[in-house]
């Protein structure tokens, strides 16, 4: 079953139950870190999968404007990411638990977002991907490759990806 929310519209136990499931299921310790101190935007776009009575998946929306005055905020050059002049929503958080992986869960999630999206008339979606499998992942979803950079500190490789729908 796929929840599409607002995270304004969520209780306090239910922010904590997501950011827990955050927390447990990212491998990579800078992103746990981050998302431990991590404010969600109250406008953020939330879906969840959840499966027998727990949240199996989760998938995070920035509208774009959010995310200009964010990245303006931390001084990060808008030209590494793939703005234009449609409404567009920028995806992060995208996160399947760990004994769930492999079943197709994370394809099923972009996926419903996708569709979800064109039905609320977003123009195009866009998002970063740190690693090899959310990279696979978007391409096979029809994301296409717009720019690649290395993170500033640790030179981690960073693929920016976009998709019209």
């Amino acid at each position: 079953m796929y929840i599409t929310t607002i995270y304004s519209k969520l209780t306090e136990k239910q922010k904590r139950k997501i950011n827990k499931f955050l927390i447990d299921n990212f491998n990579d310790d800078d992103i746990k870190n981050k998302i431990t101190n991590f404010e969600f935007e109250p406008n953020t776009i939330v879906i969840l999968v959840i499966l027998d009575n727990r949240i199996v998946g989760t998938l995070c929306l920035y509208d774009n404007k959010f995310l200009i005055n964010k990245l303006n905020e931390k001084k990060v050059p808008l030209s590494y990411y793939s703005f234009n002049n449609s409404h567009g929503c920028f995806i992060y958080n995208l996160c399947v638990h760990k004994n769930y992986r492999n079943k197709k869960i994370g394809y099923g999630l972009l996926d419903y977002c996708i569709t979800k999206m064109g039905e609320l008339n977003i123009d195009y979606l866009h998002t970063q991907a740190e690693n090899e499998i959310s990279q696979i992942l978007f391409l096979k979803n029809g994301f296409m490759e717009d720019n690649v950079f290395n993170k500033p500190g640790n030179n981690k490789k960073i693929s920016i990806m976009s998709k019209y729908l």
